[in-house]
């Protein structure tokens, strides 16, 4: 799902870019925290083993229940942002390739 929210994540951009403008700096300083939050993400992705998930190595998923709830949410975003980015890159590279 998260990579499909990245393959139309250009045309969401588009449509915010026409009610926001935003300066060069403000837009250096998004993509640094969105680098940041990817490679979070990346980080977390190998931590929980999504992986083993994934492709059903490990059929049931065990939750820690004695995590805080937000943590949880913050790291599981953080893993959903990743791929949204690599749907996004991936769409990118194709409309490039295509012109």
């Amino acid at each position: 799902m998260s990579v499909h929210l990245g393959m139309h994540l250009r045309q969401m951009m588009n449509m915010f870019k026409k009610y926001i403008h935003l300066k060069t700096n403000v837009l250096k300083i998004i993509k640094l925290m969105i680098v940041i939050i990817c490679l979070y993400g990346i980080y977390c992705f190998i931590q929980n083993n999504m992986m083993s998930y994934m492709f059903l190595i490990n059929e049931f998923v065990f939750f820690d229940f004695e995590k805080n709830t937000f943590i949880v949410l913050l790291v599981y975003l953080s893993m959903m942002e990743l791929w949204v980015n690599i749907g996004y890159f991936i769409i990118r590279m194709i409309l490039k390739v295509r012109d």
